[in-house]
C-alpha cells in the first residue's frame, strides 16, 4: 500500500506540464459510516452518519487525467442493536460506536468536460489512516415489568494491543459532477482492508459511503 501511494506521486512529480494549472479543491459533508465483521453473533449492524472534511490537490498528469493527494478528517464506526425475550420481558441492546481519522487518499481521477455544462469525474486509490480517537455508547432497556434504562459511554483506548489498531488502510471510489464555476458534489465508496481490531482471530474492517460538496480553487495561473 505504502508503495502504491509513493508510486502515485511519483508520477505526478514527474508528470505535470509547466502549463498545468493545479486545483485546491476544499469539501465538507457525511461519511456513512459501518463495520464489516467476521462474526456478527446475530446483531443487527447499521450505518451512522459522521462528518468528513478537508482538501485534495488536483494535479493534472495529461488530458483530463489527474492525480489528487488529500488530508481529510472522517468519522467511522457503527450502530448495534440487539433485543432478546425471555419469559415475556424485552430487553433490548443498542451501542454506537465512534472512530475517527486522519486520512491521507491519494487518488487517479479523471475529468470528462460536457461543454459548458461542467464535467463529470471518477476517482479511484488508496488511503492510508490514522485512528484520533474512540469511544462506544451503550444503552440497555428492560421492558415490564422493570422498566430500566441505562447508558454509559466509554472512551476506547487506541493502539497494537489496546482495543482498536491506530493504523487503517484500503481503497476508495468516487463519481462526481463540477459545475463551470467549480462547485462539485462527490460520492466516494471507502473499502477498508485493513482488520482494526486488535483480536486478529476476528476480523473488524471500516466501510463508508461520503458524499461531499466541494469547490475547486485553480491556484497559479
Amino acid at each position: 500500500m505504502k508503495k502504491l501511494v509513493l508510486g502515485i506521486l511519483s508520477i505526478a512529480c514527474f508528470s505535470v506540464t509547466s502549463n498545468a494549472q493545479i486545483e485546491l479543491a476544499p469539501e465538507v459533508g457525511v461519511n456513512l459510516a459501518k463495520f464489516s465483521v467476521e462474526d456478527d453473533a446475530g446483531l443487527d449492524l447499521k450505518s451512522k452518519a459522521s462528518l468528513k472534511f478537508g482538501a485534495a490537490v488536483n494535479i493534472p498528469i495529461v488530458g483530463g487525467l489527474y492525480v489528487q493527494p488529500g488530508l481529510f478528517y472522517v468519522g467511522k464506526g457503527v450502530r448495534i442493536s440487539e433485543e432478546e425475550t425471555l419469559n415475556g420481558m424485552t430487553a433490548k441492546f443498542k451501542a454506537l460506536i465512534n472512530v475517527n481519522y486522519l486520512e491521507l487518499p491519494v487518488n487517479l481521477m479523471y475529468k470528462y468536460k460536457i461543454g459548458k455544462a461542467g464535467s463529470v469525474f471518477a476517482s479511484a486509490g488508496p488511503y492510508l489512516g490514522y485512528a484520533l480517537s474512540a469511544k462506544v455508547k451503550t444503552t440497555t432497556t428492560i421492558g415490564a415489568p422493570f422498566n430500566l434504562e441505562e447508558s454509559q459511554t466509554e472512551k476506547l483506548q487506541i493502539g497494537n494491543d489496546d482495543d482498536i489498531k491506530p493504523l487503517d488502510f484500503g481503497l476508495n471510489f468516487g463519481l462526481g459532477y463540477q459545475s463551470p464555476w467549480g462547485v462539485f458534489l462527490r460520492v466516494q465508496y471507502g473499502l477498508g482492508l485493513s482488520n482494526i481490531n486488535t483480536d486478529d482471530d476476528d476480523y473488524l474492517k471500516n466501510r463508508g459511503i461520503g458524499i461531499t460538496l466541494g469547490y475547486a480553487l485553480p491556484l497559479g495561473k
